[in-house]
């Protein structure tokens, strides 16, 4: 697993934290959370010694999930010895940025503990400022170097925003902006094959369509996750939880499928 470690002492950790915090609201497209921003590169880049490379990391997401599914879970790193090393510091391997659906869980889903993933939740797993802003400094200050977008069957915002009328309203505001963020993943679809999309109870095109423009719009918004990418250094991974089996399509196996689970990016131009 990846993440490049970040081993500074608590007093380190809030400075850092109490800096992005600061750069955060003096930056005017994340202080409207503007979701189609795109964020310049930072002027200085924080130096962070390599860690596992991506490939291990996504090893053992993978492994895990196949814990979970098989009834093994080891429940590794949630004892007193764990807790006690944290407070020296985080240094998660993998960047998780997942919907905030009840029934999918990053941390169970793929037998993980304290400190082993840095998990972002939100519904539709959808950028927005927050989100963006997260990752950013998981890659920046915690070294992590493999970020993971994972959607997941019957979507319920995935959903709302495939059959909520562009011009009807979702239910508030706050839920506009929310299915309006996700619209754009379908505009390559004609309207024969977005109405049979939709006879899927599972939604599966459409999810997988998400998650995809999901993980390309994060490299195109965020130069610091571009750079990292470009570089090699971190590589993005998409996936999707199926609810009844239990397994994350990590790198799916249809790679001719443009539809399918989204494979690892290394680097990749956009």
């Amino acid at each position: 697993m990846t993440s490049q470690y970040y081993s500074g002492s608590v007093y380190s950790s809030l400075a850092i934290a109490t800096a992005m915090t600061c750069a955060f609201f003096q930056s005017p497209n994340l202080a409207r959370g503007d979701v189609n921003a795109v964020h310049p590169a930072p002027a200085a880049a924080h130096h962070i010694t390599a860690g596992t490379t991506p490939e291990a990391a996504l090893k053992e997401l993978q492994d895990g999930n196949a814990r979970f599914t098989k009834g093994t879970v080891k429940h590794s790193h949630q004892d007193e010895a764990r807790r006690k090393e944290l407070t020296l510091g985080q240094k998660p391997q993998t960047i998780i940025l997942s919907c905030s659906d009840s029934r999918v869980s990053p941390e169970v889903v793929f037998d993980q503990g304290l400190g082993d993933v840095f998990v972002i939740r939100v519904a539709g797993n959808i950028l927005g400022a927050a989100q963006v802003a997260s990752i950013e400094y998981a890659v920046e200050h915690l070294g992590t170097r493999l970020i993971l977008v994972m959607g997941h069957e019957s979507c319920g915002a995935v959903t709302a925003a495939a059959k909520t009328p562009p011009d009807k309203t979702a239910g508030s505001p706050d839920l506009d902006t929310l299915v309006s963020s996700i619209r754009p993943s379908f505009d390559g679809l004609t309207q024969l094959e977005f109405n049979s999309a939709l006879e899927d109870k599972k939604l599966s095109k459409l999810v997988n369509l998400n998650v995809n423009y999901v993980a390309k719009r994060l490299v195109e918004r965020s130069a610091i996750v571009r750079h990292a990418v470009e570089s090699g250094n971190v590589k993005v991974a998409r996936g999707v939880y199926q609810l009844e089996s239990g397994i994350v399509q990590i790198n799916g196996s249809s790679e001719s499928d443009p539809h399918s689970p989204a494979r690892v990016l290394a680097g990749e131009k956009h």
